[in-house]
């Protein structure tokens, strides 16, 4: 545990969010994988698939946590070159890690999207998947999971426009500049408005501090939001985007609810926070991006294994379990090694390469545009 112990200076509540999302989305999974094998039992209670389901809402609470610390980061590194220049080195080493070995894989099986396409659109498709598209446009990734990292890019370079904007005394453009970026990947992703409370909860954390200061209730407002926020995308998805005032009542309860939930993590208000703090939570933020990047491609072998040698002779029921308890220990295993070798090595070795090329910064010239 102590190999991977984050930096001081981080709020361990948001690296246990981290982690307690990247458990509860790999619940989901365990969920989806079983129900498209055809081997999740019927006769479960209704709750127990909610619970279980509601975990691909994690990816909500993973932009949350963007939101948060991609404000914190622009503002303290006051250069939108270097922030930029970051998020690359976190972003690409593990992702490419995994991706690239599948894109191999699926050309020499023409399996997925492969198969549904030339080997003359294949160089195209790679490079899509390269520069984080599929997600932000309709396209299949080629690693399910990365969808999401779309969106991220996406919030980033609006981020970071609009505190260019914003530092060359340019609010209003600044606010429309996110405001569109919203407007225009809604669609795709509703989620996209965790992003924007991230950022609120950081710019106004002291205010909300001091309204909240009372409210110890974390648990209690994820499964409200959770709730709500089901019933919105249940319609949002199935394309009824009529903005009747129910339903746009319920995204402004939702956005509210969303708020006061990372507040009062942020503090570290509550029992559940004491859970997020956990040696487990801790650890499991520390890998949890190589984990979510890998957990899906471990689970479909898993997966296969199980359905054909535990499900045929111990029943659906067992199977669910097999699957969860065969998948998760290698899923973190080559989650920790694939942080260890492309996170970490890979990261403080290209982060040492662009301070060599990037050279000495004059302050005032290159900073935020000045």
């Amino acid at each position: 545990m102590d190999a991977v112990r984050p930096p001081d200076g981080y709020n361990p509540n948001i690296h246990g969010l981290r982690g307690f999302a990247a458990l509860w989305v790999f619940l989901a999974h365990v969920y989806l994988g079983a129900a498209t094998a055809g081997f999740y039992p019927e006769h479960w209670h209704a709750l127990v698939a909610w619970l279980m389901d509601s975990g691909r809402y994690s990816v909500d609470l993973f932009f949350m946590i963007s939101g948060y610390l991609i404000t914190e980061s622009l503002i303290r590194k006051s250069h939108v070159g270097e922030f930029l220049a970051d998020r690359a080195i976190r972003v690409y080493p593990a992702f490419l890690a995994a991706m690239l070995p599948l894109a191999v894989m699926g050309m020499l099986t023409q399996a997925r999207m492969f198969g549904d396409t030339t080997p003359q659109q294949w160089p195209l498709m790679l490079l899509a998947n390269v520069l984080l598209l599929p997600g932000v446009v309709d396209m299949p990734p080629i690693l399910g999971v990365a969808w999401t990292l779309s969106f991220e890019a996406a919030f980033y370079l609006t981020a970071a426009g609009a505190f260019v904007l914003i530092r060359r005394g340019h609010r209003e453009l600044a606010i429309g500049l996110c405001a569109a970026a919203g407007l225009l990947t809604f669609p795709q992703y509703s989620g996209v408005v965790s992003f924007h409370v991230g950022a609120v909860v950081y710019l106004y954390r002291d205010s909300m501090m001091h309204l909240l200061r009372n409210f110890h209730a974390p648990l209690l407002t994820l499964i409200a939001f959770i709730a709500l926020w089901g019933l919105f995308n249940e319609r949002h998805w199935k394309l009824d985007t009529s903005m009747t005032p129910l339903f746009a009542a319920i995204g402004i309860l939702c956005f509210v609810l969303q708020l006061v939930l990372f507040r009062s993590i942020v503090a570290g208000a509550g029992l559940f926070c004491i859970i997020l703090r956990s040696r487990l939570c801790q650890f499991m933020g520390t890998i949890s991006y190589s984990f979510y990047l890998w957990h899906t491609p471990v689970m479909y072998f898993t997966k296969r294994w199980v359905a054909t040698n535990i499900v045929p002779d111990y029943g659906a029921a067992a199977g669910v379990f097999a699957f969860a308890a065969l998948s998760l220990p290698p899923a973190v295993l080559v989650g920790y090694c694939a942080y260890v070798l492309f996170e970490r090595e890979a990261g403080r070795r290209l982060h040492r390469l662009y301070r060599r090329l990037r050279g000495p910064r004059v302050d005032g010239q290159t900073a935020m545009g000045h």
